[in-house]
């Protein structure tokens, strides 16, 4: 069985990225689409710009393109639809869509809404019309960080303390990866606290670390790390029984278990660390993981996505929450 999938936005994350010399695996909607013919047949796409729609006709020959969806949606039956445009216009492709289609499966890119009121409607849209939201925060599809989170739920680490999650500035482009990474190895938020680092603001968007409190009784520390050039990402867990700490650049994990210090009587300290290596960007593409995980949910395979409309809309009300010290 072959899904007819549609994109909306033919830009960078639509379609573009493949174009970077150097890229090494597949990083955008369309990519993910061809690399499994088997399993999907790319019959649509829409983008107002004509550079955007010539680049695609030629990766893509005989594959329609339009300049509207609404010229989409009169000529076009389809099983999945892409959504890779601006953050604001989001909403009104998603209902648009869903008033003349019915998709099994939206892909929506992040930032999911503009603020969280946006994103509840989003996912109710969807929910009524019994369509799979699938929201792009990849790292939940990267084997490094679904090792990071088997750890924690092994219980090698033991109740978990603190979680830290370093990335560079910029809310809305990095922040959001920040804070899904942070709920998805921390777990819920039920409140966040955060302050404006004015100095590291780049490009038109705010720069803010924070700190989450987590459900279960500890709490998330979102860093930035600096501006966008100088590309840190990692992840440091600390729980009872010893600490885990993610390296993206390296595709690795060090875990670290308290022992009988040597040093002091009645303390114990980090022992011998035990590092794992595990595939990552370089190795291996989220984005075609997904398009998977999309097989599956139509063809009754899978039950939820990995990250939906509701993990989205979680991370939504966390940099409304940070935004929020901006205006104060």
């Amino acid at each position: 069985m072959k899904l007819r999938a549609a994109v909306i936005g033919l830009g960078r994350v639509g379609s573009r990225f493949d174009e970077e010399v150097g890229r090494r695996s597949t990083w955008t909607h369309v990519g993910a689409y061809l690399s499994n013919p088997g399993k999907f047949e790319l019959v649509g796409a829409v983008d107002p710009d004509n550079s955007a729609r010539d680049a695609f006709s030629k990766r893509c020959p005989g594959v329609p393109s339009f300049s509207t969806i609404e010229s989409l949606l009169s000529a076009i039956d389809f099983d999945v639809l892409s959504i890779c445009t601006p953050v604001d216009t989001h909403e009104s492709l998603l209902a648009r869509t869903v008033n003349f289609a019915s998709p099994k499966v939206i892909w929506c890119e992040k930032p999911f809404a503009p603020d969280p009121v946006t994103a509840k409607r989003m996912v109710e849209c969807a929910a009524a019309k019994n369509i799979f939201l699938v929201v792009s925060h990849v790292r939940r599809w990267l084997p490094l960080w679904r090792r990071a989170r088997a750890v924690i739920d092994s219980g090698l680490l033991g109740n978990i303390v603190c979680v830290r999650v370093a990335m560079p500035n910029r809310l809305y482009s990095m922040g959001s990866h920040q804070i899904d990474l942070a709920l998805y190895l921390g777990g819920t938020a039920i409140s966040a606290h955060g302050f404006h680092l004015r100095s590291l603001e780049e490009g038109g968007e705010p720069s803010a670390a924070g700190f989450l409190m987590l459900k279960d009784g500890a709490y998330a520390v979102l860093q930035v790390t600096g501006k966008r050039d100088n590309l840190m990402i990692e992840a440091e867990v600390i729980g009872v029984n010893g600490r885990m700490l993610v390296r993206e650049d390296r595709s690795e994990i060090s875990i670290e278990k308290f022992i009988v210090s040597e040093q002091y009587m009645n303390y114990r300290q980090l022992g011998r660390e035990v590092i794992e290596r595990m595939l990552g960007f370089k190795d291996i593409s989220p984005f075609e993981m997904i398009a998977e995980e999309i097989y599956d949910l139509c063809t009754g395979r899978l039950d939820r996505p990995t990250c939906s409309g509701a993990e989205a809309l979680d991370v939504q009300k966390i940099i409304a929450s940070l935004e929020s010290v901006e205006k104060k």
